[in-house]
């Protein structure tokens, strides 16, 4: 359900926005999906109702990609993309990413022999 941007595999880089890609939902009691609402939360603290922060109030296409900017995620830290889709009664369903850890460390340089004597 969800990728962020600026990652491999498992690290995000930008500690102040996550993307993420709808990519399906249905809402409990099979109405419509009128809005949905996205949080980034800490693995080891649960998100709260005031996580939450109101990303579209018309049922996304598959395939679109939102944002959620304003973070400031720490460094080192493993998070998840929280997503809600709510129906027109106000229930909501819940869907949740593969963990993935801010880091916004620059990678470190190698060195690489090449030849019999190394």
């Amino acid at each position: 359900m969800v990728g962020t941007s600026q990652q491999s595999a498992t690290f995000q880089t930008d500690l102040d926005r996550v993307d993420y890609t709808w990519l399906s939902f249905t809402a409990p009691a099979t109405l419509p999906v009128v809005q949905h609402a996205a949080a980034v939360c800490r693995v080891a603290v649960p998100c709260t109702d005031d996580d939450f922060r109101r990303v579209a109030d018309v049922p996304p296409p598959p395939g679109s990609t939102y944002s959620i900017a304003g973070l400031g995620l720490l460094d080192g830290a493993e998070y998840r993309v929280h997503v809600r889709a709510y129906n027109e009664a106000g229930v909501y369903g819940e869907a949740t990413s593969p963990a993935f850890v801010a880091d916004a460390s620059p990678p470190t340089t190698g060195v690489v022999y090449h030849g019999p004597d190394r």
